[in-house]
């Protein structure tokens, strides 16, 4: 008959003493020898579990031999031990830093206590048992330097290109669960920027691990009422993008005063300015427009929200139009100064936080002890 030993979750004693065996993971399940009462003062969730009248809370007769067991199949058993150690105050088996590198290739070890550093991905993971658990305080002493990790794995600041390791949907729920407000303002803004939709409607992100898409938040924790906030300010965006190329459109169409301002070079032979030929030259640029914009499948101008590419790449995309007249050898544009227009307006994308982002934001970051950088821009 062959040994049941095999069956059995690998055993980690975090407490030589304690009376609880918290058997962590499913298939690969690890029992950590642990003091209830210890989790109880840490935890109000693990309070309630452990103490409030649940399953879970009988003791068996420990003279019996018999042992106090609580399964949490749901959980990693290798970022539930750090948090463990932490409770127990075994902060030398605690992680330091957060790796950015260390998501290329398989790590050597799937318990970070041992390994001595946190994947970003591993974070992501760990602060959605701090949320579980309201165990969210007691990273404090670890959060600026795991932070100062995840600034080299998402979003930079001028919000034009992602780092990787970390995708943009954890990144944001990293930054929410430990009250970093201006990494998540700029995960948001990364977010509005580069967002496509789907034709059902739903945002799409692309993941770091692969070349491919998926739903924003699909995998991942999202914070109340985000995806709605990047929708309305991805759409308009996409509105302030548009609205000054309908607007010349409109002029150029009209024939209005204010369009013949568009021709600087009409000059007649004694050097007046001849009027014909700005006439000439904004229907020559109107045709240009509309060439450019068909050529680009954007003609008739679509509405905001039927554009399903990225605030991005529209930009890319306008940005690439052909705006300019070619009547007498001008080089007057519909536009003179809109790659300007478009820059400033992708610069200015800025996520509107409502009051209970803003509430949540600051008390969590009372907690991990980022209220102070929350004064930095």
């Amino acid at each position: 008959m062959a040994s049941t030993d095999a069956a059995k979750p690998q055993r980690v004693v975090v407490d030589p003493n304690g009376e609880l065996c918290l058997t962590v993971g499913g298939e690969n399940a690890v029992a950590f020898v642990v003091c209830a009462k210890t989790l109880a003062r840490a935890s109000p969730v693990l309070r309630t579990l452990l103490y409030g009248g649940f399953a879970e809370s009988v003791q068996p007769d420990r003279s019996s031999g018999e042992e106090w067991t609580v399964e949490l199949p749901e959980d990693n058993p290798g970022l539930m031990e750090i948090l463990l150690n932490i409770m127990h105050c075994l902060f030398d088996r605690v992680p330091l830093s957060l790796d950015a590198k260390s998501d290329v290739g398989p790590p050597q070890t799937d318990r970070p206590a041992l390994r001595g550093y946190l994947r970003p991905v591993e974070l992501y993971s760990l602060t959605v048992l701090t949320d579980k658990y309201d165990l969210t305080r007691i990273l404090r002493p670890w959060v600026r330097s795991w932070m100062d990790g995840v600034a080299d794995a998402g979003p930079p600041k001028d919000s034009l290109a992602w780092r990787g390791e970390l995708d943009m949907d954890q990144a944001a729920w990293v930054s929410w669960e430990l009250g970093d407000k201006n990494m998540f303002k700029r995960t948001l803004k990364f977010m509005i920027l580069n967002c496509a939709i789907d034709p059902e409607g739903r945002l799409l992100c692309y993941r770091v691990s692969s070349l491919f898409s998926r739903a924003l938040f699909s995998d991942s924790l999202e914070p109340p009422d985000i995806s709605d906030l990047v929708k309305r300010s991805r759409l308009a965006a996409i509105e302030n993008m548009l609205k000054p190329i309908r607007d010349v459109l409109e002029c150029l169409m009209q024939g209005t005063t204010s369009t013949k301002r568009l021709c600087s070079q009409a000059r007649g032979s004694r050097g007046f300015v001849d009027d014909s030929q700005k006439i000439d030259c904004e229907i020559t640029m109107l045709g240009a427009v509309i060439r450019s914009l068909t050529s680009h499948d954007m003609w008739p101008i679509p509405k905001p929200e039927d554009v399903q590419l990225s605030v991005q790449d529209m930009a890319n995309k306008l940005l690439s139009l052909d705006l300019r007249s070619r009547a007498y050898y001008h080089s007057c544009s519909a536009l003179p100064e809109f790659k300007e227009t478009i820059a400033r307006g992708l610069d200015s994308v800025c996520p509107p936080l409502v009051g209970s982002h803003v509430h949540h934001l600051e008390a969590q970051a009372e907690k991990t002890g980022l209220a102070i950088a929350h004064e930095q821009p």
